[in-house]
């Protein structure tokens, strides 16, 4: 059973099914998504080189998102460590 906000009605969320979520369950599924990426980042900044690679995360899936939406995604390229040494040794360049 879904627990539904004031101005949200189950024939509307039957009819369109973006309208099964609020403002919030948007933001904490974009959270969930940021600090997955977080961690990602995180042990591929601190593992070896020899080390297993580790696969990019996949994002909270939304309502009226289907499989095209999901189609796998290339990981970013990671930044050269000598890159960020100089940017934070200089914070002010920009």
């Amino acid at each position: 059973m879904l627990l539904r906000m004031p101005g949200q009605s189950l024939f509307a969320s039957s009819v369109n099914e973006e309208m099964s979520w609020g403002p919030q369950e948007y933001l904490t599924a974009r959270l969930v998504d940021s600090l997955e990426v977080s961690n990602w980042m995180f042990l591929k900044a601190n593992s070896g080189e020899g080390a297993k690679d580790i696969p990019f995360p996949e994002s909270v899936p939304r309502p009226g998102e289907f499989e095209e939406a999901s189609q796998e995604t290339p990981a970013p390229e990671m930044t050269p460590v000598a890159d960020v040494a100089a940017f934070f040794a200089d914070p002010f360049q920009i």
